[in-house]
């Protein structure tokens, strides 16, 4: 059809996490997925202006960056727990610069 699709990866798109204690969830299926189709436009932690809108992509989410509950907590040792608060507080980081590049202002009325 020849239009853009603008995509996120999604919590079964394997992007390659290194930390992952599963083998093939190492693998970035995810890039070669798109690789190659030209009308496909990435736009992880990536913000693209749209005529009178900004798009803003963020996937890679099965659950929660950091645990929400306390059983879950209680999985994971005090270094694992800190390993996921600094890339949560990384992710948070990167996406409140891509808001604050917006400039655009918005009415709803």
């Amino acid at each position: 059809m020849n239009v853009p699709v603008y995509v996120v990866p999604g919590n079964w798109d394997w992007t390659g996490n290194n930390k992952a204690k599963v083998d093939f969830l190492k693998n970035d299926n995810y890039k070669s997925l798109i690789h190659g189709l030209p009308n496909i436009i990435d736009v992880q932690y990536k913000r693209i202006e749209l005529e009178d809108f900004d798009l803003i992509g963020y996937g890679v989410s099965s659950g929660h960056e950091y645990p929400q509950y306390e059983i879950d907590k209680k999985n994971m040792t005090q270094e694992e727990l800190t390993e996921r608060m600094i890339d949560y507080k990384r992710i948070v980081r990167k996406l409140s610069n891509l808001f604050d590049q917006v400039t655009k202002q918005f009415s709803y009325t």
